[in-house]
């Protein structure tokens, strides 16, 4: 579901290093809200993510 629908991002993978560097896999989740956004004159529901939700606020204003 953590997937943004106007640029893409999601789930990233990577890894926790503890002091002694030993690696254990992690994911860093894409901050991804489900927003009411007017897009060419259509409202809709989408999940966007908070860069692209700034992105398309500063373009409005």
């Amino acid at each position: 579901m953590a997937r943004c629908e106007i640029c893409g991002k999601g789930t990233a993978f990577g890894n926790y290093v503890s002091h002694s560097n030993h690696a254990e896999r992690r994911r860093f989740m894409a901050n991804v809200q489900k927003k009411r956004v007017t897009l060419n004159g259509v409202t809709r529901r989408i999940h966007i993510c908070t860069r692209c939700l700034k992105a398309l606020h500063k373009a409005r204003a």
